[in-house]
């Protein structure tokens, strides 16, 4: 899954796609390095980041997503929103989007009708609160008994209220969310025991890593004040970690480079 951010403030790359022209050129680049899915979004998910309204949100993407539709059918790909909102899921879906990725962990209800009523998926994070609440650098002051038992019981909890709307079991993906709502240290564990994610849930589960400031404090390599870019390394490491252990889908923001890593290392397992 390569990542589209339609914003002038997500963490990474926020600005570098904002034009629509050059939110085109991204998601042909995405394309062309072998994505399978483009997950784009117009509201950064940035730790305190300010919430950003439907019709904003659809100003940006609404246009994005009908060119990547069309785009991603002929490369034999697929296109997901990167919403919480129910109006930006029911237009993107009516434009060719097969499924929601839903960072809020269904904070509203509704959105799981819009799922229901298109017929599509549902990768449900789970998360705590909203992006403005969460502090930044991993640097969570909540707590965990037990961080991947906790998790996933919350994470069931709202899986079984957009069931209850009306969303197949079969529809849901599960990510359990690192960096958000977590210490860098609970990313971490959440990432080293995948496999007891994966079991526990019982359907596909999406691993989103990509240049997360939990990675500078995986590895004593890594400048523990590197910035998002210095943080390749650690992303293609822990795309193959979750690769490894059950994730069936990596959300990244370096799809060629990750590509090859997984490719390689498929090759050599054979």
């Amino acid at each position: 899954m390569g990542i589209c951010n339609v914003t002038p403030d997500s963490f990474s790359d926020g600005g570098l796609a904002f034009d629509e022209k050059d939110a085109r050129a991204r998601v042909d680049t995405l394309l062309r390095e072998g994505a399978d899915i483009v997950d784009i979004g117009g509201e950064s998910t940035r730790p305190g980041a300010a919430p950003v309204s439907a019709k904003v949100q659809l100003d940006r993407v609404r246009s994005v997503v009908r060119y990547a539709v069309e785009k991603a059918d002929a490369a034999g790909a697929c296109v997901t929103i990167d919403t919480a909102s129910p109006e930006v899921a029911r237009a993107c879906l009516g434009e060719g989007a097969c499924a929601v990725n839903d960072v809020s962990c269904l904070r509203e209800d509704a959105l799981a009708d819009e799922i229901c009523r298109a017929g599509a998926a549902l990768i449900l994070m789970h998360a705590r609160g909203t992006q403005a609440e969460m502090p930044g650098f991993s640097d969570y002051r909540g707590t965990y008994d037990d961080v991947v038992k906790d998790v996933v019981s919350e994470w069931r909890a709202a899986a079984e209220r957009a069931m209850r709307r009306g969303v197949p079991h079969s529809a849901l993906l599960m990510d359990p969310g690192l960096g958000f709502a977590k210490k860098a240290t609970q990313s971490a564990e959440l990432l080293r025991r995948l496999s007891d994610v994966v079991r526990a849930v019982e359907v596909p589960v999406v691993i989103g890593a990509s240049r997360k400031s939990f990675l500078n404090h995986v590895t004593v390599v890594v400048d523990p004040d590197a910035g998002p870019e210095a943080r390749i390394g650690a992303s293609i490491g822990a795309a193959i970690h979750a690769a490894a252990h059950g994730a069936s889908i990596v959300r990244v923001h370096d799809v060629r480079a990750t590509r090859q890593a997984l490719e390689i290392v498929r090759q050599l397992d054979a």
